[in-house]
């Protein structure tokens, strides 16, 4: 259960159990593709038959439910997570960058793995010389390299890029810190390769942080059905 999943499910347990709670008011935001809270989200599973077991990814099982939605700005461009709930419960959202009113990128993830690290284990993560967020590789636990994205012919080692995340819910609001980096494979299908991305990020709030791992594959707007 990542970040999102957990403040949900306490936000939600703080609502049920106070007296008189104050809904909040959603905004009206004309949010890309018309996506919205409630919305139900269905994938082409095409990409995935195709590329069977070798994506780390997966398709969401069923019609997937918009729970909440986020919005950050990344080295100028407006982004918004979509996340989903699928039968398979396994926690994805769907992310796009928006530019000049336009979706420019729009991304599936679907979380693969999160680490709890210890007070003296943050170092091996998110120190400035080999930290694991933000190294020239990364590794998964069953050894499938990955190559950073973002200057991936620089320094062994570069920052990863921070942002706040704003998240709503319905009846709630809160925030999420990012410390992030984006690396990437190809994956042979059969047909022209395809590249799997891999969102490795610190996720903090007012109460703890995690690392969440996160496979990728870019989709295209025009394959989804949204209701």
């Amino acid at each position: 259960m990542g970040m999102i999943a957990k403040i949900l499910r306490k936000k939600a347990e703080q609502v049920k159990d106070a007296f008189t709670p104050s809904p909040r008011k959603e905004e009206e935001i004309a949010y890309p593709l018309n996506l919205r809270m409630n919305a139900t989200v269905r994938f082409d599973p095409t990409l995935f038959i195709l590329a069977g077991e070798s994506l780390k990814i997966q398709c969401p099982e069923g019609d997937s439910i918009v729970t909440a939605i986020g919005r950050f700005n990344l080295l100028g461009t407006q982004y918004y997570r979509f996340y989903l709930q699928a039968m398979d419960e396994e926690e994805s959202y769907l992310q796009m960058a928006v530019e000049n009113g336009s979706v420019s990128e729009c991304m599936l993830y679907r979380t693969i793995d999160e680490v709890f690290p210890g007070p003296d284990e943050w170092f091996v993560w998110l120190n400035n010389r080999t930290g694991l967020i933000g190294y020239r590789d990364f590794h998964t636990p069953d050894q499938t390299n990955y190559q950073r994205i973002f200057m991936s012919e620089g320094a062994d080692y570069i920052e990863p890029m921070e942002t706040i995340e704003t998240v709503t819910a319905r009846d709630m609001r809160f925030s999420v810190r990012h410390a992030i980096m984006l690396y990437g494979r190809y994956v042979e299908t059969g047909g022209d390769p395809v590249a799997e991305y891999l969102a490795v990020s610190r996720e903090e709030d007012d109460e703890g942080a995690l690392v969440r791992i996160a496979a990728g594959v870019e989709v295209n707007p025009v394959s989804l059905t949204i209701l």
